[in-house]
Order: C-alpha cells, then sequence, then structure tokens
C-alpha cells in the first residue's frame, strides 16, 4: 500500500472509469454563515424596537465599529455598506491628485481596483509572488514611475503579504500603502495583525468572509485625517471625534454619499467578531489535516505559509496543482474529475480571474464618464493597457489552483474523502485525460 493509499484509504478506480464514489458524506458539505441564536436574538431585538436606521452614529453601528477597531488595534473604524465601499473610501481618504497612478495586483477581486477608476486614479497591475498568489514586493519595485502616488496590496486567502519588503518600498518612495483585508481576518505577519501594517486597511464582511454579516465592509486607520476623509464620504451629519476644523465644516453635507452599515449588519457582526477567535481556531485544525493529507498525493499542494506568517480568516482552502503529475490535466478538468466522486464542493481557480482578462483594463475606449472628467481630459485615457502573458505568475497561479471551501465545523470524515478523490483522479489521471 502506497504511501498515499495509506493516508486516505485505498483510493481504488475513479467513478468514470467504474470504481465508487470517494466522497460519501451528504450535501451540503460547506454552510456558512452557521447560524446563530445571539444575533438572531438581537437582530430581532432592533426590528422591535424599530432600530432599522440611524441619523447619526449611534446604537450597534457605533458598537461593531468599537470592537472592530479594539480587535485589530487601531484608533478609527468606518464602517460601510460593503467591503468594496470601504476601498473606496480608503482610496478616497488618501487623497491623491487626479492621474496618480496606483500599484495594484494583477490577480486580487476587482473590489480591490474598481473604485480608482471612480476616483480618476490608473491603476497599474503587478505581477505576483507564485507560490503565495500575493503580491510580489520586486514587481512593485519595477512598476513604480514617477506618477506612483500609492500601492494597494490584498492579504490573499488568509496570508499576509509580504509586507516588510513592500512597507521598506513604500518608505523609499514615500508612497502610503492600503491593505485589502478581505480574506485575512485575524491573520498576523511577523506578530502583528494585518490591517496595521499600512497606512489604512479595508475588509469585507460579505456573507462569505470570516466576519460575515450579509452584505458590508469596514476602514480602520489610525490616522485622523485617513479616518475623517472616509466617514464624510458616506457618512454625513455624523459629528466623530475627529480634529481636522477645514473638514469640519461639511459634515452636514459630507462629500455627496451615503454608504452606511445597516443597523441590523452591525448587530450580527458585533456577534460574529466576539466567535471570530473560535471560528479561526477551528478552521485551523481542518486546514492542518488538509495539508497533512495532501502532502501524500503526488502533484497536489497547499500554499506556502512563512514561519514568521499566521494564516487567519482563511475564506478558502486553496490547493495547487501541479500538471505533471496529473498527465496534463488542467485544474478544470481534475475539478471535474473530483466532483464526479461525490458532488465536492470545489471550483478551478481560473474562475477568479486575473484583473488584466477583463476588458476594461485591455481597452482604454471603456470609460467611465461620457464627456470631459471633472478634472479635465480624463486621465483614465491615458491608463497602460494589459495583454494575455503580461503577468506570467498570476496567469500560473490563476490556472494551476483549485478552491475549497474553508471548512469551520468537524470535518475530518469529509476532509479524508476530498483528498481521496484527489488521489484517485492523480493516480489514474492518464486514463482520464481522454475523457475530460
Amino acid at each position: 500500500m502506497t504511501a498515499t493509499q495509506n493516508a486516505v484509504g485505498n483510493s481504488g478506480l475513479p467513478v468514470r472509469l467504474g470504481g465508487t464514489p470517494a466522497v460519501t458524506v451528504p450535501l451540503p458539505h460547506f454552510r456558512w454563515p452557521l447560524p446563530d441564536a445571539e444575533a438572531e436574538r438581537d437582530v430581532v431585538a432592533l426590528l422591535r424596537n424599530g432600530e432599522l436606521s440611524y441619523f447619526r452614529l449611534s446604537g450597534k453601528v457605533q458598537e461593531f465599529e468599537e470592537a472592530f477597531r479594539r480587535d485589530v488595534g487601531h484608533a478609527y473604524a468606518v464602517s460601510t455598506h460593503s467591503g468594496t465601499g470601504a476601498i473606496h473610501a480608503g482610496w478616497f481618504a488618501l487623497n491623491l491628485p487626479p492621474g496618480s497612478e496606483v500599484i495594484v495586483p494583477a490577480y486580487t477581486h476587482i473590489g480591490t481596483v474598481m473604485p480608482l477608476f471612480h476616483l480618476g486614479l490608473v491603476p497599474v497591475l503587478c505581477d505576483i509572488d507564485p507560490a503565495s498568489g500575493n503580491v510580489d514586493p520586486a514587481a512593485i519595485r519595477r512598476s513604480i514611475t514617477a506618477r506612483t502616488r500609492a500601492i494597494g496590496v490584498t492579504h490573499q486567502f488568509g496570508l499576509s503579504a509580504r509586507m516588510t519588503e513592500i512597507m521598506a518600498i513604500a518608505l523609499e518612495h514615500k508612497l502610503p500603502v492600503l491593505e485589502d483585508c478581505s480574506h485575512a481576518h485575524g491573520a498576523r505577519y511577523h506578530g502583528q495583525p494585518v490591517g496595521t501594517l499600512g497606512n489604512v486597511a479595508c475588509f469585507s464582511l460579505q456573507a462569505n468572509k470570516t466576519v460575515p454579516v450579509g452584505e458590508g465592509g469596514i476602514l480602520v486607520t489610525s490616522d485622523p485625517a485617513i479616518a475623517e476623509r472616509a466617514a464624510l464620504l458616506g457618512h454625513y451629519r455624523q459629528k466623530r471625534d475627529f480634529s481636522s476644523a477645514e473638514l469640519e465644516a461639511v459634515i452636514e453635507t459630507g462629500f455627496g454619499m451615503k454608504s452606511r452599515l445597516h443597523p441590523l449588519a452591525a448587530a450580527i457582526g458585533v456577534v460574529a467578531l466576539r466567535k471570530m477567535p473560535e471560528v479561526i481556531a477551528r478552521r485551523r485544525v481542518n486546514y492542518a489535516l488538509l495539508t497533512q493529507l495532501v502532502a501524500e498525493v503526488p502533484g497536489l499542494n497547499m500554499l506556502d505559509t512563512p514561519d514568521n506568517c499566521d494564516r487567519g480568516g482563511f475564506f478558502r482552502f486553496v490547493l495547487k496543482l501541479d500538471a505533471d503529475s496529473f498527465a496534463g490535466l488542467t485544474a478544470a478538468q481534475v475539478v471535474a474529475a473530483v466532483q464526479d466522486e461525490g458532488a465536492v464542493e470545489a471550483k478551478p481557480g481560473s474562475l477568479a480571474r486575473c484583473l488584466h482578462s477583463y476588458r476594461i483594463f485591455q481597452d482604454t475606449t471603456v470609460r467611465l464618464h461620457s464627456s470631459d472628467w471633472v478634472h479635465g481630459a480624463d486621465p483614465l485615457q491615458q491608463r497602460p493597457v494589459s495583454e494575455p502573458g503580461d503577468f506570467p505568475h498570476a496567469e500560473a497561479f490563476s490556472a494551476s489552483t483549485v478552491q475549497l471551501p474553508a471548512f469551520t465545523l468537524e470535518s475530518a470524515q469529509l476532509i479524508r474523502e476530498y483528498v481521496r478523490a484527489f488521489a484517485k483522479v492523480q493516480a489514474h489521471a492518464r486514463a482520464l485525460a481522454d475523457i475530460y
């Protein structure tokens, strides 16, 4: 019996070759967020009290912001209607001149970058570290020009980017750094929480995230000027503990938008934040088991987690495939074969497309404004465009990864069966290549 068979049981034949399914645990395999009686009680209490909206910062929204900023370790927090809204507020708060170039990873969620277009800022994509999926500091350095004014960093799948190197570059060139921590609630880098490493940090609170409120986001910073501009973008008429006399004069109007977090979402968030350490602890147990079992399957790998990093949030458990060990099968083909082993909840990483595969990053005729921009000629007309092949590490990472749910409950049997399904596909990949 091979090491793989010893770890995950006798793999046998794949279903498409006449075998029996590897995964026997009935669906659903993944449920998140979990039902919570405490959150339900608090939401019902707000409904009965008629607390469906706050005119000024108060109630559950204020409670949630205070709890979140203390948990991360910042002086200020500003909640929003979405994670993308928090990132929009973060870029706005940095007060960059129109036409400024902002360096961002080519592999990240569109929400990290799309708000830049609305602010007349120019996203400059750069490649990633193929071992982690996070932005490559060397690629950031190569992307800096005389027009660079900021850097955006995403901590992918619960792992911090290499912030020591990134912040050294930022300090050298006097560039502020925005951290997108949407995947990485509770993660640490050299013992320091993500979200405290740059100038401003943004977290998604969408239903798939570790602190789920349904839809929502939150920005944290210790810079009062950043906090104040972020708040005034979407929280007009909300007096806060800020110090700028210049901006205090526009509190009644703000900067013309409204993107507040819903009180019911805040109530859910207060409970979810308090229970986050327990959730992460359970996910770490499952992640460790998956790591142990995956090591026995040739060509199947977990993403690297350096010794100085502590994953948090997890968002999803990501596997990396070596195509040579799977007879040249693509990640999409492997996922299709694995799903035939019993409705496995997996998807190929290529569904999370690289940004330069979208038309807006390839074609400057795609415009956000029908005429000259408010500051004159549209600076986005001069933005760099990208083509397939420009960011080979990002493309390879997207094409070679498989995403599993971040299992939260006791899942030992299920994880063993999932790995057994991958082992069966790998052991018979050559024969399966003719089918998929």
